[in-house]
């Protein structure tokens, strides 16, 4: 995409969605309003009660916020994206900056290995169990996945967008499903409300 298409691509969803969907670093943010919460401070909490976590990868990264926040405290990340607008757009924002994470555009459920110390995927997996084929590949990147934390994050049980998924899956069904294909053990509740946040080791 070119420069003037992203500026414009950044303004619509600002101008639609009332602000940004998560704090950046940039100047020309500051004033604006965001959307979520802030998830990177419940997340470096956590992290600190855990040793040797260096690497990262937030996978459906967006544009970038937690690989910012976490790279500001000294972990190597890595943003993965597949949509095509948002990852020129996370590419435009992060050259714009001197901060040293890398961008990975891919279907991580298209061969996709995910291997680092800890695993970002907040308001992800839902999109995963919306189709039969797709919940198969899911099950087989969870497989496959090499971490030492995944930081999950649900969406609200009952949310419209779901009524005709292949899986109708509550909260604990994902833990269960997520530590099944994982052989982790350890859950924690690290964030209550409508979107619950997860760590899982």
């Amino acid at each position: 995409m070119k420069t003037l298409q992203i500026k414009e691509e950044i303004e619509k969803y600002i101008l639609v969605n009332g602000g940004l969907y998560a704090n950046l670093p940039h100047k020309e943010f500051k004033n604006c309003s965001v959307i979520i919460p802030n998830r990177s401070e419940i997340i470096i909490k956590e992290l600190k009660r855990h040793k040797n976590i260096k690497t990262g990868i937030d996978i459906g990264s967006f544009w970038g916020s937690l690989c910012y926040d976490l790279e500001n405290v000294g972990y190597d990340m890595l943003a993965v994206e597949h949509a095509d607008i948002t990852f020129s757009i996370l590419n435009y924002l992060k050259k714009k900056t001197k901060y040293k994470f890398k961008t990975k555009k891919v279907d991580v459920l298209k061969g996709f290995k995910a291997k680092a110390d800890m695993l970002i995927c907040l308001n992800l997996f839902h999109h995963f169990v919306k189709k039969e084929a797709r919940y198969n590949a899911f099950i087989n990147f969870l497989e496959k996945a090499e971490f030492k934390i995944m930081f999950f994050q649900a969406v609200k049980e009952g949310e419209k967008q779901m009524q005709n998924a292949f899986k109708q899956f509550t909260n604990e069904d994902y833990i269960d499903l997520i530590k099944k294909h994982t052989k982790k053990k350890k859950v924690k509740l690290i964030l209550d409300g409508d979107r619950k946040l997860y760590k899982i080791w």
